[in-house]
Formats: structure tokens, C-alpha cells, sequence
């Protein structure tokens, strides 16, 4: 796929199983975190957290990012596609010679 000439929807897709792809190993690495030290995860208002006191509550910690970064992806991915597609089209930048 060439970038340049790709799609809303090809940008979008790109750039959001890239980042789902590093979120999902770092989820990966924060369930062995939970498992071995759920003291690591805090819950609560800043200045009132309180420590996770079981794997369970590490793990809903976990998941409540998880959600957030999978959010914020969205976001940033379509952000980013829709820059390109708009610079695209004020041609700031070049689609390449079809030959």
C-alpha cells in the first residue's frame, strides 16, 4: 500500500493496529505486573489512592487504562488520518507520478 495515495479509512486502520498492537503488549506485561505485585496499582482520587490489595483489583486497574488508552488511540489514529488526507488536499503533499 502506498501511503500517499491511501485512504481515510487504510491511514486509520494503519495507524490504529500499530498502536493496539504496542498497547496490547504493554497489557500483557501489566497482567504479569498485577499477578506478582498488585501493591503497584493504585485506585482512588489524587491524594486519597490506596494501594490494589489483590490481583483482581490490579486487574481492574488494568483494564480501566486499557480502556482509556484504546480511546485515546482512536483519537490520536483518526487525528493523524485526517491531517494527512487534509494536507493531501491543500496539496502540501505530493501524491507521486502515475505512470
Amino acid at each position: 500500500m502506498d501511503f500517499r495515495q491511501a485512504s481515510f479509512g487504510e491511514l486509520f486502520g494503519t495507524t490504529f493496529v500499530v498502536g493496539a498492537s504496542f498497547q496490547g503488549a504493554l497489557f500483557v506485561l501489566g497482567l504479569l505486573m498485577a499477578i506478582l505485585n498488585p501493591g503497584l496499582f493504585h485506585s482512588g482520587p489524587p491524594g486519597a489512592q490506596v494501594a490494589a490489595s489483590s490481583p483482581v483489583q490490579a486487574v481492574g486497574v488494568l483494564v480501566l487504562l486499557m480502556v482509556f488508552e484504546i480511546i485515546l488511540n482512536l483519537v490520536v489514529s483518526a487525528g493523524g488520518a485526517g491531517l494527512i488526507v487534509v494536507a493531501r488536499s491543500l496539496r502540501l503533499i505530493r501524491s507521486p507520478a502515475r505512470s
